[in-house]
């Protein structure tokens, strides 16, 4: 055996192993992006599940808020009977309900903020369109249920109001839950 022998096997082992770091590194770029790919989609299937059920949540508490039938539960003094029309009694179970409604909104718009950085315009667009319509709603029923106590007189007038609105709200709400469900069930299907 001549010294020029293990000089040339020294130098074929440290191409192999160069060889073995290449493929190695590159394996291992290829699996961490397709991690990242897998947790992006996971991101964006739970936060459209998410969005949807807040959607679904929010359309159940309007139509409860907008919803001319008090239930002796909702009143401040479940005993007392007698105060089931009256003004302070029905404005106490409106701004609880008002409140709820409040509550939820929140929750949506945390979820909204997310939902930017997350997905197109488009559905950004259906989700500012809900926004809008529960800030229009809370106005109008600041307006006619906590300003205008004179419309508990007749509360025929206050029913008609309440249901008027009621069918307007469930027109926009159904066309902006459709187009919201069209997108984000997509997206849970993994269309998008």
């Amino acid at each position: 055996m001549t010294n020029t022998e293990p000089v040339w096997i020294e130098g074929t082992l440290h191409i192999v192993q160069i060889i073995f770091y290449l493929i190695g590194s590159y394996a291992a770029c290829v699996g961490l992006n397709r991690w990242k790919y897998e947790i992006s989609g996971k991101t964006r299937y739970e936060l459209a599940k998410a969005l949807l059920n807040q959607t679904y949540i929010i359309r159940d508490t309007i139509r409860r808020t907008l919803n001319t039938v008090v239930f002796p539960y909702e009143y401040p003094n479940k005993n007392n009977e007698e105060a089931i029309n009256d003004y302070e009694c029905d404005r106490y179970v409106y701004s609880n309900r008002l409140e709820k409604l409040k509550k939820d909104t929140i929750k949506y718009y945390l979820l909204k903020l997310e939902a930017e950085a997350v997905y197109q315009k488009e559905s950004i667009k259906y989700i500012e369109s809900l926004i809008d319509l529960i800030n229009d709603l809370q106005k109008y029923l600041v307006e006619k249920v906590f300003i205008t106590p004179s419309l508990y007189k007749d509360r025929a007038t206050f029913e008609h109001l309440l249901e008027s609105q009621k069918n307007e709200v469930d027109n926009k709400l159904e066309d902006i839950i459709r187009n919201l469900e069209r997108y984000f069930k997509s997206e849970i299907a993994g269309r998008r």
